[in-house]
């Protein structure tokens, strides 16, 4: 698509360390390409990396993940207040947003709610006869019919692998480049 579009790609090659995170090798060649990203961003942007602006978006980012970590636990309440089709649907702005203060004042405001639904003993089925666990990617196009079959049974999904990574990878504000490379590696082990 880079090379169609004729727009810049970056990636970054996280190699496989064999469940060892303290791999030394395997840290110094992730960060090495986080801080090539840096430069890459800088040059096709024109600008320089702003520490201060860096470390604020930082501070959002690993509030908002915060929030969506309580939202992702709160299916451990009976009655289930928030399904596995809310998370699919309401996890845009952890995915696309997460350092903004947009992100950060939806997931706020959701958790509020969520709350309000725990105490009010509120759930998503009526009648809750069976919690179920997904292990796959959304059905995007038969959510509804899903949902659907599985409340006339009462049945309902509790939690999924799909929205769990985005409860985690939090970064030091004040040390980016380490921590994203620990998260990496660590994620990838």
């Amino acid at each position: 698509m880079s090379e169609h579009f004729s727009v810049p790609l970056f990636l970054i090659d996280v190699p496989f360390t064999g469940g060892k995170p303290d791999n030394k090798h395997c840290k110094e060649y992730v960060q090495s390409q986080i801080l090539d990203l840096i430069a890459f961003l800088e040059k096709i942007s024109g600008k320089p990396l702003n520490n201060g602006e860096l470390e604020k978006t930082i501070e959002i980012s690993n509030q908002t993940i915060s929030l969506w970590q309580g939202i992702i636990e709160s299916a451990r309440h009976i009655p289930l207040p928030i399904s596995v089709f809310d998370q699919f649907i309401i996890m845009a702005p952890i995915v696309a947003q997460r350092g903004s203060q947009a992100a950060l004042d939806f997931y706020q405001r959701l958790k509020s709610e969520i709350d309000s639904r725990v105490t009010k003993g509120i759930g998503t089925v009526t009648e809750e006869r069976f919690r179920l666990y997904w292990d796959s990617l959304p059905l995007w196009h038969e959510l509804k019919w899903l949902s659907e079959l599985l409340t006339s049974f009462g049945a309902c999904l509790v939690s999924t692998i799909y929205t769990l990574p985005w409860a985690q990878f939090h970064l030091d504000p004040k040390d980016p480049v380490s921590s994203w490379t620990d998260e990496y590696v660590h994620y990838f082990d």
